[in-house]
Protein backbone atom coordinates (compact mmCIF):
# COMPACT_ATOMS: atom_id res chain seq x y z
CA UNK A 1 0.00 0.00 0.00
CA UNK A 2 2.72 2.10 1.08
CA UNK A 3 4.23 1.77 -2.60
CA UNK A 4 1.33 3.07 -4.37
CA UNK A 5 1.09 6.19 -1.98
CA UNK A 6 4.84 6.81 -2.68
CA UNK A 7 4.48 6.34 -6.19
CA UNK A 8 1.26 9.09 -6.23
CA UNK A 9 3.22 11.20 -4.25
CA UNK A 10 6.66 11.40 -6.45
CA UNK A 11 4.24 12.04 -9.72
CA UNK A 12 2.02 14.55 -7.90
CA UNK A 13 -0.86 12.03 -8.14
CA UNK A 14 -2.14 13.07 -4.65
CA UNK A 15 -1.89 17.07 -5.16
CA UNK A 16 -4.19 16.87 -8.07
CA UNK A 17 -6.56 14.83 -6.17
CA UNK A 18 -6.11 17.44 -3.27
CA UNK A 19 -6.87 20.40 -5.56
CA UNK A 20 -9.77 18.67 -6.65
CA UNK A 21 -11.62 18.03 -3.96
CA UNK A 22 -10.37 21.72 -2.59
CA UNK A 23 -11.84 23.37 -5.75
CA UNK A 24 -15.36 20.74 -5.87
CA UNK A 25 -16.04 21.26 -2.02
CA UNK A 26 -15.81 24.85 -2.40
CA UNK A 27 -17.88 25.13 -4.92
CA UNK A 28 -20.59 22.89 -3.93
CA UNK A 29 -20.35 25.19 -0.30
CA UNK A 30 -20.44 28.29 -2.20
CA UNK A 31 -23.66 27.13 -4.53
CA UNK A 32 -25.43 26.13 -0.88
CA UNK A 33 -24.09 28.94 0.70
CA UNK A 34 -25.46 32.04 -2.31
CA UNK A 35 -29.17 29.62 -2.12
CA UNK A 36 -29.33 30.11 1.23
CA UNK A 37 -28.71 34.06 1.77
CA UNK A 38 -31.10 34.24 -1.40
CA UNK A 39 -34.00 32.23 0.09
CA UNK A 40 -33.02 34.95 3.45
CA UNK A 41 -33.63 37.73 1.28
CA UNK A 42 -36.65 36.18 -0.30
CA UNK A 43 -34.93 36.53 -3.83
CA UNK A 44 -35.44 34.37 -6.30
CA UNK A 45 -32.08 32.62 -8.19
CA UNK A 46 -31.74 30.67 -10.52
CA UNK A 47 -28.57 28.02 -10.44
CA UNK A 48 -26.11 27.44 -12.97
CA UNK A 49 -24.61 23.93 -13.49
CA UNK A 50 -21.45 25.19 -11.82
CA UNK A 51 -22.94 26.14 -8.79
CA UNK A 52 -22.95 29.87 -9.29
CA UNK A 53 -25.88 31.92 -9.95
CA UNK A 54 -27.12 32.71 -13.51
CA UNK A 55 -29.43 35.87 -14.13
CA UNK A 56 -29.78 34.73 -17.90
CA UNK A 57 -28.18 36.49 -21.29
CA UNK A 58 -27.00 39.70 -20.60
CA UNK A 59 -28.51 42.32 -23.06
CA UNK A 60 -25.78 43.70 -25.71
Amino acid sequence: MYDYYAKWEADGTTQRIHDLLREWFRTAWLGIDVERVHRHAGKASTSSPGGGLWNGPSAG
